[in-house]
């Protein structure tokens, strides 16, 4: 028997509501995209260096993505920063990081 192996942070990420609003094409689609702008920058190329224009799921997957790690991160508000935490929560909340 197999033990199954836990998700990684993306495929986590990916399960959330807000990034599924995103099909798999267009979220592959966009995310392509960021990963050559990426690469360009990493090369000192300018982010205009392209003559592509970003596909059009761009910037509401980049949304998506923030909600979607937000709520991961912010398990029971412990995100806020007015959030007074005891030990074992401050010790739960570095462990999930």
């Amino acid at each position: 028997m197999t033990t199954p192996q836990p998700l990684n942070t993306l495929e986590t990420l990916d399960r959330h509501w807000a990034v599924k609003v995103v099909t798999p094409e267009d979220r592959a689609e966009a995310i392509q995209y960021g990963l050559g702008v990426m690469a360009r920058l990493v090369n000192g190329d300018g982010v205009n260096a392209t003559t592509t224009p970003p596909p059009e799921f761009v910037v509401p997957l980049a949304g998506a993505y923030l909600i979607a790690a937000s709520e991961w991160l912010d398990f029971e508000g412990a995100a806020s920063p007015t959030m007074m935490l005891s030990t074992a929560e401050d010790e739960a909340r570095t462990a999930h990081m």
